[in-house]
């Protein structure tokens, strides 16, 4: 739903997603989100993998993920892999998810 061409669609799934992130405060629920997420990364369409990259910004620092070990080094990983995209608003955004995952250590 992200990569929809419908922009009301787009829309709704990031809000979605967003709540998703918001709620994912333990480590089996973070790991869902990011596996949803890592998935996203790899979509054809720029947009869908740009804000999975921007929600996975708001994921990374949240207790839940980080007890969800496996689940945050495979995002992280994917987020890595992100930097080399073709697109440059994604390379910007996976650059500060990698930024911001090395300062709260772990990467």
């Amino acid at each position: 739903a992200l990569a929809d061409a419908d922009e009301a669609i787009r829309a709704m799934s990031r809000r979605g997603l967003a709540a998703a992130v918001d709620a994912a405060s333990d480590a089996a629920a973070a790991a869902a989100v990011a596996g949803e997420l890592r998935s996203v990364l790899r979509h054809e369409e720029a947009r869908a993998r740009a804000a999975a990259a921007e929600l996975a910004f708001a994921l990374a620092p949240g207790r839940g993920l980080a007890a969800a070990g496996e689940a945050r080094a495979e995002l992280v990983a994917a987020v890595v892999i992100a930097q080399a995209d073709q697109d440059a608003n994604v390379r910007r955004v996976a650059d500060r998810v990698w930024r911001g995952a090395a300062e709260a250590g772990g990467a």
